[in-house]
């Protein structure tokens, strides 16, 4: 199970992938070797997911919801790894 916080903004490096969006810092070769095979079953929220009652929880907790739209589109552009 991973989970990337929905309303952090991460840096998207350039020729970054999804396993090196899941992590602050480089991931290391361990890392890489653990978790590059399942980094595809990731399941992700998506725009659907984000309906009116939704929204305005995320906003009751002082989440932005457009950075959550902004890492959902981030994520979706993303390679696997």
């Amino acid at each position: 199970m991973a989970g990337v916080d929905i309303e952090e903004r991460r840096g998207v490096k350039e020729n970054g992938s999804r396993l090196d969006h899941l992590f602050k810092n480089v991931p290391s070769k361990a890392q890489r070797s653990m978790y590059a095979p399942v980094v595809d079953h990731i399941r992700a929220i998506g725009h659907h997911h984000l309906d009116p009652d939704t929204l305005g929880r995320l906003s009751a907790v002082r989440i932005d919801p457009e950075s959550v739209k902004t890492n959902i589109e981030t994520w979706e552009g993303l390679k696997p790894f």
